[in-house]
């Protein structure tokens, strides 16, 4: 929070590298001499309060700008930063399209190349049967 003479400000400011970029500022004026300006009268006071209201809006075209100029840059970071994830993955270990045994203790099988990897494996799911006292295949 930061107090000035007249008002005191809230500020959060956020920014996500190449995807999310977050202003927010909150504006309170409470204990403010409001004397000078009530002898004004209500006309003119509505003047003042248009030009003011005008400011902001000119402030915020400003503020706009400035967050397209960061839309472009965090596209700009974003594509970086996906090549370098892309040069960053480790090449998978191929078997050149031909289906090859893991050794894991399922029996499964793969098959890859630079592109994808696959792997399958079929096993027995069994269930007890108290009758016949035999594991029973349930599934496959």
């Amino acid at each position: 929070m930061e107090e000035n003479k007249d008002y005191q400000v809230y500020r959060f400011d956020y920014l996500t590298e190449g995807s999310q970029l977050k202003l927010e500022h909150n504006v309170y004026c409470e204990d403010v001499d409001i004397s000078s300006l009530i002898t004004q009268g209500a006309d003119a006071l509505e003047a003042l309060r248009q030009d003011s209201i005008d400011g902001e809006q000119k402030a915020l075209a400003i503020v706009q700008a400035a967050a397209k100029q960061w839309e472009q840059q965090a596209a700009v970071t974003q594509k970086l930063n996906r090549s370098l994830e892309y040069l960053r993955t480790p090449e998978v270990a191929h078997t050149g399209n031909e289906w090859r045994k893991t050794g894991n203790w399922r029996d499964a099988e793969e098959i890859s190349n630079r592109v994808y990897k696959m792997t399958c494996s079929v096993w027995e799911d069994t269930k007890y049967d108290r009758e016949t006292k035999q594991s029973v295949p349930v599934a496959w």
